[in-house]
């Protein structure tokens, strides 16, 4: 599950870390086989798209480069099996139960 620091309005509020980003979890647990780990900031590119935010604002709101932007987006496509930013906003919501409850 996502945390609750999504990009919203074209502003990213940082509140720590989240579970998936972690080999382990709060209770010292590791992932279930086949659990989908992304780098903390794979996650909040990840979260970005999924609020409709292109490239460029992701980059500003991040304080990174377009092309770093575009860096962990592809590795986000290969790690969750994504083809566009489409299936990667569906699989965030799909994870993020605070994302599901603004649908």
């Amino acid at each position: 599950m996502f945390p609750a620091n999504i990009c919203r309005l074209g502003r990213f509020e940082p509140k720590g870390k989240s579970v998936l980003c972690c080999l382990m979890d709060s209770n010292g647990q590791q992932d279930p086989p086949g659990a989908i780990s992304l780098s903390e900031r794979e996650e909040q590119v990840a979260q970005c798209v999924a609020t409709g935010l292109n490239n460029k604002e992701i980059a500003d709101n991040l304080s990174i480069t377009e092309q770093t932007v575009k860096n962990h987006l592809n590795r986000v496509f290969h790690k969750i099996g994504a083809k566009d930013r489409l299936e990667v906003a569906l699989w965030v919501i799909s994870q993020d139960q605070d994302l599901r409850s603004l649908q």
